[in-house]
């Protein structure tokens, strides 16, 4: 009997390592060489994820810090504050190893390769038997493999188009479970699944959200120690994994009043036929049966405790709570549709338990490894008969910018309009054209291409001046993209550009249709300065600065909702008008400041300011005299003069210079450090810890 059980796990062995290579060896078939390329991805929003990249490495990582501030997008944003840190650290700890192109490339399919694997140990540590955690690793393929969306997140495609974050999110998601279960049996102080649940947070937040439910699942399924002691390892991993992610995550919930909600309610025709294309039917129909066959037998015959104890109930929780959230979503300012891939990927796992149930119960023990390999490779098969556009998105995408049809017409246009982020900004048409560049947002990557700032950014969220850069686009745009249904655009009109080019600091245009560029060709405030292929570039004839010295009075905002206030006045605006501040948080002796010290038109003052990375510097000849400098506003910015910041319309910073040269810092939020300190303090207890817990088990 001894000897018939080592040959089985022998067996298993040999069943679960073939299935596993199997699983992996799809993967890599369809990845092209040009992954190993230099230069960075494109494609989607996979391109413009590069940039964040770049100044993380060349710029916040010699400072010792993560956050930096990037002046070339979006009037200023805050980059891997609204946007999820870990995946970009990854990267550049790659980068140690390799170009930076290359540490891009494969950092964006990494977790893709790592998924199937995260999936079997995850039910490994669940400690349920073979063949389970091997068919829940090629059932997640079809999940992993799916093409009937690109955006949601979670599977190739999305990955593909810039959603590599979110599968960062999902392994260390499913890792952290296992381990929370193999820490409850022991039992063992959760350290490390509160690391990795701490990744999960600082990778993609939308997977974090199903934290709280998991936890809910393990007090109350979990049956291998008493309820209290079950609450207290769940409470320390909890408390761990939050304040492990402080450094992230009190950031960017601080940061939330500066940002635009994107409260994006999904719409399709084929709604249904997107959650659950054909390639899922197999799962759903595993999954419906197998609920009522074991719910049945369960009312005679016990299922075995190793077996079902907490993973059955849990990826139930995960699937319920997931459909819930993509109600709850939109009323919250997420977005709905990001709340449905983990139930397409708890739906394969579900089946895949069922069917190894099935298979232990009702299969000869010397039969379930052959039975369960035949099942993986018809899940291969299955995963891999609905691929369809990911082989070539994959060659598409690491390929690089350098192979794309209209990349030499774009370099000569680079090489013209090259500068620094001191001069105006450049703004851009948004339309299917600029896909021959690489992709559609290709102008994002300004910064990078052209050292000149742009309008727009891949995180269109991340700053207040959002609004009025897509209402801009908006005017030059024969299909805008609009993205905030809160704040409607108009249409394209060339004319209305004089009115708002010098506001937002826009002193050049690309456009890319023929309607568009009739009217700017005609526009008596611009001059065309090149053709080049599909792109034509325009510039404004007069000079566009980043500061002005505010000429008339201003107007005081006393609402608390000076964002729809700030829009209306926006698309009201010419040339001329009173500007607004925001004056629900000053008190009257800065009101009565602020209407003293407008100059005359007649007072001849000029002012400017030199750009850089976390800092800005105004020289002005009218200190003492109100200023408009025109970035996206900020309570983490911090004149060295101590000096107090306005926010202004549209959604700039005002500032009164005490000297003609006054020097702003980027970053300087206590609550931000404080949140940094903790989660340090945490890792390093956790380590000293962990050192004296071995030693004394030695």
């Amino acid at each position: 009997m001894e000897i018939w059980k080592k040959i089985c796990e022998k067996k298993n062995l040999i069943t679960t390592v073939i299935g596993l290579i199997a699983c992996s060896a799809l993967i890599f078939v369809y990845l092209p060489i040009e992954i190993l390329n230099a230069l960075p991805a494109t494609g989607g929003d996979t391109g413009s994820h590069f940039w964040p990249l770049k100044t993380l490495v060349e710029h916040a990582l010699p400072n010792f810090h993560i956050k930096v501030w990037n002046p070339g997008n979006l009037g200023g944003e805050p980059q891997l504050v609204h946007y999820f840190p870990l995946p970009f650290i990854i990267m550049a700890v790659l980068s140690i190893f390799m170009p930076l192109g290359t540490a891009f490339n494969i950092g964006t399919m990494l977790p893709v390769g790592l998924f199937p694997i995260c999936v079997y140990f995850c039910l490994k540590l669940f400690k349920l038997k073979s063949p389970i955690p091997l068919l829940a690793a090629a059932f997640t393929l079809s999940y992993l493999y799916n093409e009937s969306f690109s955006m949601w997140g979670g599977n190739t495609l999305s990955t593909l188009a810039g959603q590599f974050a979110h599968v960062y999110a999902f392994d260390f998601f499913l890792i952290g479970l296992g381990v929370l279960s193999w820490e409850l049996r022991k039992p063992r102080l959760p350290l490390l699944s509160g690391l990795l649940f701490a990744a999960v947070l600082t990778s993609h937040f939308y997977v974090g959200l199903l934290l709280p439910f998991v936890y809910l699942a393990f007090l109350f399924f979990e049956k291998t120690l008493g309820f209290k002691h079950r609450l207290k390892h769940l409470l320390i991993s909890g408390v761990l994994a939050n304040l492990l992610s402080a450094w992230f995550v009190i950031p960017m919930l601080d940061n939330s009043k500066w940002t635009t909600a994107y409260a994006f309610k999904w719409y399709s025709q084929n709604l249904m036929n997107e959650i659950f294309p054909k390639v899922f039917w197999p799962f759903i129909a595993l999954t419906a049966v197998g609920s009522v066959f074991f719910l049945l037998m369960s009312f005679y015959r016990k299922l075995n405790e190793e077996e079902w104890r907490v993973s059955m109930p849990l990826w139930f929780i995960i699937v319920c709570s997931s459909m819930a959230m993509f109600f709850i979503f939109p009323k919250v300012g997420l977005v709905d549709i990001r709340a449905l891939p983990q139930v397409q990927m708890a739906i394969c796992i579900i089946a895949a338990i069922f069917v190894g149930l099935f298979l232990n119960r009702h299969v000869p023990e010397r039969f379930v490894g052959l039975v369960s390999l035949i099942f993986v490779f018809a899940s291969i098969w299955w995963a891999s008969y609905q691929v369809k556009n990911f082989p070539h998105w994959n060659k598409w995408n690491y390929s690089g910018w350098q192979a794309k049809p209209s990349y030499p017409d774009l370099e000569k246009m680079y090489d013209l309009i090259r500068g620094d982020f001191s001069q105006g900004r450049i703004a851009y048409e948004n339309n299917q054209v600029a896909n021959s560049a690489g992709t559609i947002r290709v102008f994002e990557m300004l910064p990078y291409f052209a050292n000149r700032s742009t309008t727009e950014s891949v995180y269109h969220q991340s700053t207040i001046y959002s609004p009025y850069a897509f209402y801009f686009q908006s005017l030059i745009s024969l299909t805008p993209s609009c993205p905030f249904s809160q704040f409607p655009c108009t249409r394209y009109d060339a004319n209305r550009t004089a009115d708002y080019m010098d506001l937002l600091g826009i002193s050049q245009i690309v456009a890319m249709t023929n309607e568009v560029t009739v009217q700017l060709d005609q526009a008596p405030h611009l001059k065309k300065l090149g053709k080049f292929g599909q792109f034509d570039l325009y510039e404004k004839k007069t000079a566009t600065s980043l500061v002005d010295v505010v000429q008339k009075p201003i107007n005081f905002s006393t609402t608390e909702d000076y964002k729809n206030e700030f829009y209306l006045w926006f698309t009201k605006y010419k040339p001329g008008d009173n500007l607004m501040v925001d004056a629900t948080k000053i008190n009257d002796e800065d009101r009565a400041k602020l209407q003293e010290v407008t100059v005359e038109s007649s007072e001849n003052c000029t002012a400017n300011v030199i750009v850089n990375f976390d800092k800005l510097d105004l020289q002005t000849t009218c200190p003492g005299k109100l200023h408009l400098l025109k970035f996206a506003f900020h309570s983490a910015w911090k004149s060295l003069n101590g000096e107090k910041l306005y926010l202004m319309s549209p959604a700039y910073m005002g500032i009164i210079p005490e000297k003609n040269d006054t020097q702003l810092v980027w970053g300087d939020r206590p609550l931000w450090n404080i949140s940094a300190a903790v989660s340090w303090l945490t890792f390093v207890a956790m380590a000293i810890w962990a050192v004296i817990y071995y030693r004394r088990k030695k």
